[in-house]
This record gives structure tokens, sequence and C-alpha cells, in this order.
């Protein structure tokens, strides 16, 4: 998670100034590799979903005086994941949830909308699991090497349409792509199935295709 570092007022505009990252962002990296006709490869982009759902975890997890005060995600997509040279995988924007979802999910960009958990489509507020949702929409498509459906249509599953990936990893994928919040699970869960499934290797693959 990057950690902001200043907070202050600009023309009257509320700044805040988090730690750098020398890279680029998920969605950046995703166009590039459309744009190339070239495809992320599997170890990579697990790595990044190990990586973005331990983020998860730990902002879920976060505790105030002694109880469990979860730090939600506002606007999570691809633009908020960014990725260093070197592969290293961060989260932006924790902690301004009271801020971005200020803004109806209708107001948001229209590449946007297929990334946001049915029930916040409609209206309802973020929550833990509504950030798991988007993680995994994340990972879908960086695992289909599909671009994600209209935001009105369900994902297929992938272990479906990727038979040949673990088990551990294509089906808590599955049920974090639940409609409903309630049969989704947790970034822990999906957390473990990737863990299972990513080596050292997958890191140097990310740190390669960002090369």
């Amino acid at each position: 998670i990057t950690h902001p570092i200043a907070v202050g007022r600009e023309d009257g505009q509320l700044v805040v100034a988090f730690e750098a990252i020398e890279g680029t962002s998920l969605l950046r990296l995703m166009r590039y590799v459309d744009e190339q006709n070239e495809r992320l490869g599997d170890g990579a982009a697990m790595h990044i979903g190990l990586a973005l759902m331990g983020a998860l975890t730990d902002a879920h997890g976060a505790r105030m005086a002694g109880r469990t005060a979860p730090i939600l995600h506002g606007q999570l997509g691809p633009h908020q994941v960014l990725i260093s040279w070197d592969g290293q995988v961060k989260v932006i924007g924790f902690g301004l949830a009271p801020v971005l979802m200020g803004s109806a999910a209708t107001t948001l960009p229209g590449w946007l909308q297929p990334y946001l958990a049915p029930e916040v489509r409609t209206g309802n507020p973020v929550t833990v699991r509504a950030n798991v949702y988007s993680a995994a929409a994340m990972l879908w498509s960086l695992l289909s090497h599909q671009p994600l459906p209209p935001a009105e249509q369900r994902p297929e599953r992938l272990r479906r349409l990727r038979p040949d990936l673990p088990p551990s990893v294509t089906f808590p994928l599955d049920r974090a792509l639940e409609p409903s919040p309630e049969r989704r699970i947790s970034a822990k869960a999906l957390e473990v199935g990737l863990s299972r499934a990513v080596s050292d290797a997958d890191r140097e693959e990310l740190r390669w295709a960002m090369e």
C-alpha cells in the first residue's frame, strides 16, 4: 500500500501527496500490451494478483483502538495499481474512500464501470466485498486475456476459460466475482489460493515484462 506523505490545499483544492513509485500503472501496462498485440504472462499476472490481495487483506484488517476498522478503497481499478520497474506492486488511494465515494458510480469513466461490483453500480456503498470484486475483475482480465464484459454481464467462470490454471487460483477467483456480495470470498481467501501458485520467478517475469 502506498502511504500519503503530505496533505494540503492548492488553489482551494484538497491535495494528497503519496510516496513516489518509479514505474507505471497497471492500466497503462494493460493498454500497452494490448496495443502491441502481446500478453502478460500468467506468472506475472498472478504476482500482481497476490500483491493486490495482500494489500486488500492488510487494509480490510486494519485495527483502531483494539477494534477492527477496515480501510476501504473508493475507486479500486487498474489505474490505482502501481508497478515499479523492478516488479514491485503497490495500491494507491486507500483511506480516500470518504472523498472518492462522493462521486456516484454513474459519473465514473466508462472503462472503470466493469470493475465496479454490481451493487456499487446500482448506488450501494463500497464495502470490503466490493473491493474484492474489483480486484478479482482485474485479475480475471489478466488471466483470461480478455477485456471485461459490459458492466451488466457477469464474467465467464475462469475455471472454464482457463482449465490449465491451478484450481487454487481459478476457483476462489470465480467465487470473488459472485454477483451477490454475501457469496463472495474474502481477499485473504484469494490471497491464500494465489500464494500456492506464485513463486519468486513470477516477480522476475513481471520485471522482464516491465523492461
